[in-house]
Order: structure tokens, then sequence, then C-alpha cells
């Protein structure tokens, strides 16, 4: 049986949230996906693969993912500190 494909309901720079129908019951649930800087591919969130109930919880979370990973690489344009 194929696995039926998610539509993306939220999108940030870095990240995004997919929904799919709950193969356990009723509803939806929502997974994060992350622009995977080393394989340059998007991957889903392993720590999520059970999916967020709320696309409230599942949004709030993939954009301070992306925050995170757009500070981190703000940082790394600077030259670091001298010790």
């Amino acid at each position: 049986m194929a696995k039926p494909k998610g539509v993306i309901v939220a999108q940030f720079d870095w990240t995004f949230v997919k929904s799919v129908a709950n193969p356990y019951g009723e509803g939806e649930v929502f997974d994060i996906w992350q622009w995977n800087l080393f394989k340059t591919k998007w991957t889903r969130l392993s720590n999520t693969a059970c999916g967020y109930g709320e696309l409230s919880d599942a949004s709030r979370d993939a954009q301070k993912m992306s925050n995170d990973i757009q500070t981190m690489l703000d940082a790394n344009r600077s030259i670091p500190p001298r010790p």
C-alpha cells in the first residue's frame, strides 16, 4: 500500500510542516521537515516522526528550528575571535 502524500501547510526558510492523514484514526498529524545542510535535501525529523497533533505546535517548533539554523549560518559568516 502506498503511503499517502502529505500537504505542506506551513513553510519557513529552513523548515516546513507537512500534514498527513492519521494512520491510526481520524484527523491529521503534522510532521516537521528540515533542510539538511550536509545531504542538501529535505529530511523529516526523526524525533517528530510520530507527528504533532496540532498545527500550532508543529508550526511553533518548525519556526524555532528555522530561526536556529539561520542564526547558525549567520554566525558562521563572521570570523571567530582570536584567543
